[in-house]
C-alpha cells in the first residue's frame, strides 16, 4: 500500500511511545486517602476495600514514610470515630483522633501535605454530613460546626482543609474563620461538585458513616448533587472559587469525566478528582475473578482522569501504582535470555517471547526468566514481621528463577521469577549464589545485591541482609 501517513510508525517501540505520550502521571500528582483509627500498631483490614486498612496513628506515620519514598507527598485523612452523637461534637475535639494524627505526622514528616476531611458524618449517630433538626439537614448551623472542625484541624497543623459536606456557603465561612484566627496560609480543597453517588458504598462501610436514623433523610440527595447535572456543577465550582477555595474537586471521578473536563475548560484553578472507593472496589473484585488485569486497569483509569483535566487525583490505588506500574509495564526491554547473562541493574529487565510481567521492589524492577520463556512470574510477598529466608533451588530451579521460603513454605523459582517484596514490607535483601552486583534502591528498600548464577541467566535466591 502506498500510504503517506502511517500512525503505527509512532507505536513501534516503548521508547517511541514514551516520546509522543500526551498525558503524564507521576506520584507527585497523587493523594493517598488514609483511614485513621484509635490504638497502637493497628492495621484493621477493610472488608469492602481489599488492600485498604484502618490504621492507628503510629501506622499512619509509617505509611507516610513509605509514601514519601515512593514520591507521594500528600495524604487525606479520614477519622473512624467510635464516639458519635447527634451534634458531631467529637469532630472538633482538640485531643480527638485526627488532630492527634496531624500533630504526629507534622512532628515526624513535616514535608507531607496533610489534608483533613471536614464533614460530620463519621461523628454523628445519624450519619449525615450536617446537623439534623426535625428530620431536616440544616445548612447554617451545620456550617458553624464545620468551621469549628476546620479550626481544630488547622491548629493541629493541617496544610489543607477539605470540606466534603456540600453545605451552601461553607467554603466562604471556613476561609473567613481561618483568616480571622491566624491561619491565612491554610489551604482549602473544596469538594465543589460532589454527586449523590452509589460509588461511595465501600467508603461508608469503612467509616460506618452511611445515613441511619429514622428521624433523618434516608440518603444525602438534599445536599449532594444530582448525577444528571453538569451545569449545576459549574455553578457550584464558581461559588467555591469566589468564596476562596484554593483547589476544587469533582467526586466521583470515573463516571464524571465529562464534569472534570467541563470544570477544567471553564476555570483556571487547580482541579482535583476523587477516584472513589466504589471505583477501586470494582477493579479489585474483577481482578480477583481474573476478569481484568489490575495493574493495567488502574493505569487506564488514572490516565483517563488525568486526560479529562485533573491536576491531582485522590486514589486508593496511589501506592499500588507507584510500586507496580511503569510505562509499558508488560514489555521486557533489557536483553534476550539466550544471551550471556549480565548482572541486573536498576530499571533493567529481560526480553522474552512469551507471557511475562515486570515487578518492582518499589522503584526497583527485578528481572529474570525461568528457563521456559512461556512461564508466568509468580507472586510471593515477604512481610517485614515474618521470618524470611531463601535458598538456591535445586532441580528445576537450576533452570532459572529462584525459590523463596516464607514461614516454612517455599515458592519455587522453576515456574518463573517470584515477586518477593511489596510496598513497605520488603526490608533489605541480597540475591545470592553467584556473582554479586551491588546497587542502591533509592525508594524504600535501601541497598540490594543481585547475582546471576551462570551463563543461563538464572537467579538462585534471596536472603535478608
Amino acid at each position: 500500500m502506498e500510504l503517506t501517513h502511517r500512525p503505527r510508525r509512532l507505536r513501534r517501540t516503548g521508547p517511541i511511545r514514551s516520546l509522543i505520550r500526551e498525558t503524564a502521571l507521576s506520584p507527585q500528582q497523587l493523594i493517598y486517602p488514609i483511614f485513621v483509627t484509635e490504638g497502637e500498631r493497628v492495621r484493621d483490614p477493610i472488608n469492602t476495600m481489599p488492600g485498604q486498612f484502618r490504621l492507628s496513628i503510629d501506622e499512619v506515620v509509617r505509611e507516610c514514610e513509605t509514601l514519601l519514598k515512593l514520591g507521594v507527598g500528600a495524604v487525606n485523612l479520614f477519622g473512624y470515630s467510635p464516639e458519635k452523637d447527634e451534634t458531631g461534637k467529637f469532630a472538633w475535639d482538640a485531643e480527638g483522633l485526627i488532630p492527634r494524627c496531624v500533630r504526629a505526622l507534622k512532628a515526624t514528616h513535616p514535608e507531607v501535605c496533610v489534608q483533613t476531611d471536614v464533614a460530620l458524618d463519621p461523628y454523628t449517630t445519624h450519619g449525615h454530613d450536617g446537623l439534623v433538626f426535625a428530620g431536616e439537614i440544616v445548612n447554617d448551623e451545620s456550617v458553624e460546626a464545620l468551621c469549628q472542625m476546620s479550626l481544630c484541624h488547622a491548629e493541629a497543623g493541617a496544610d489543607w482543609i477539605a470540606p466534603s459536606d456540600m453545605m451552601d456557603g461553607r467554603v466562604g465561612a471556613i476561609r473567613e474563620a481561618l483568616d480571622a484566627n491566624g491561619f491565612a496560609n491554610t489551604g482549602i480543597l473544596a469538594y465543589s461538585a460532589k454527586y449523590a453517588s452509589c460509588f461511595y458504598g465501600p467508603f461508608r462501610g469503612a467509616l460506618d458513616s452511611a445515613p441511619k436514623s429514622d428521624a433523618a433523610p434516608k440518603d444525602k440527595k438534599t445536599y449532594q448533587m444530582d448525577p444528571a447535572n453538569v451545569r449545576e456543577a459549574l455553578k457550584e465550582v464558581a461559588l467555591d472559587i469566589e468564596e476562596g477555595a484554593d483547589v476544587v474537586m469533582v467526586k466521583p471521578a470515573l463516571a464524571y469525566l465529562d464534569v472534570i473536563r467541563a470544570v477544567r475548560e471553564e476555570f483556571d484553578v487547580p482541579v482535583a478528582a476523587y477516584n472513589v472507593s466504589g471505583e477501586y472496589a470494582m477493579v479489585c473484585a474483577a481482578a480477583e475473578k481474573g476478569w481484568v488485569d489490575k495493574d493495567r486497569a488502574l493505569l487506564e483509569i488514572l490516565f483517563s482522569i488525568r486526560r479529562a483535566g485533573a491536576d491531582m487525583i485522590l486514589s486508593y490505588f496511589a501506592q499500588h501504582y507507584c510500586v507496580n506500574n511503569t510505562e509499558d509495564s508488560h514489555e521486557c526491554i533489557y536483553h534476550h535470555p539466550q544471551r550471556r547473562s549480565r548482572p541486573a541493574r536498576r530499571g533493567a529487565a529481560h526480553r522474552c517471547g512469551g507471557a511475562r510481567r515486570l515487578y518492582r521492589c518499589h522503584r526497583f524492577r527485578i528481572a529474570g526468566h525461568g528457563g521456559n520463556h512461556q512461564r508466568r512470574w509468580s507472586h510471593a510477598a515477604a512481610r517485614r514481621d515474618r521470618p524470611t529466608s531463601a535458598f538456591p533451588g535445586p532441580g528445576s530451579d537450576a533452570q532459572g528463577g529462584f525459590a523463596l521460603r516464607i514461614n516454612g513454605r517455599s515458592s519455587r523459582g522453576g515456574d518463573g521469577l517470584s515477586r518477593y517484596a511489596q510496598q513497605q514490607t520488603c526490608g533489605h535483601y541480597s540475591l545470592t549464589n553467584g556473582r554479586e552486583k551491588s546497587a542502591g534502591c533509592r525508594a524504600v528498600c535501601g541497598p540490594l545485591r543481585f547475582f546471576h548464577g551462570g551463563d543461563s541467566g538464572q537467579f538462585g535466591g534471596i536472603k535478608r541482609r
